[in-house]
């Protein structure tokens, strides 16, 4: 038994089938094709778990298995993440004032408001999106605070 003998039975046989005891001594002794049999993920009958190994494993999971509360539907999420940044805006607001808006006209002033309640809203999506495992993202989280920073850079540069 060669290493090409290997390979043809690797590409040839089912995967669910046993390895011969010639196989498995050559793949015990050959570097290469031990990191080929584990590469592609085929397994050994000796490397198979015992059933009571299995049960200890099961037990073990079941164990800290306990019901969890389903999350929120996203709307709601989203609407409370709006809401708690419409909050933080409104105290900064009282509390630092905004000067700005009396010096600025109304074309700046609305595109202002409407980009930000523009990223405000992807990035609460964003957030919502994020926090269903396994969820797709329209947007990749990673980027879109980058984007939104470039954007609003854009329109006050364009604007002032």
């Amino acid at each position: 038994m060669n290493c090409r003998d290997i390979d043809g039975m690797l590409v040839e046989r089912p995967p669910a089938s046993p390895f011969s005891a010639e196989v498995e001594d050559h793949v015990r002794g050959c570097m290469r094709c031990r990191a080929l049999v584990s590469a592609l993920g085929t397994f050994a009958p000796g490397d198979l778990p015992s059933p009571a190994t299995l049960r200890q494993i099961e037990s073990g999971i079941m164990a800290d298995l306990h019901p969890v509360h389903p999350v929120a539907p996203r709307l709601q999420v989203f609407a409370a993440l709006i809401a708690v940044f419409v909050c933080v805006v409104a105290v900064g607001v009282y509390r630092l004032g905004a000067f700005a808006i009396a010096v600025m006209s109304p074309l700046q002033v609305s595109v202002i408001f409407g980009a930000l309640a523009v990223c405000t809203g992807l990035l609460a999506s964003s957030v919502v999106q994020q926090m269903v495992p396994g969820r797709r993202h329209r947007i990749p989280p990673r980027l879109l605070p980058v984007g939104i920073m470039v954007a609003l850079g854009v329109a006050i540069a364009v604007l002032f």
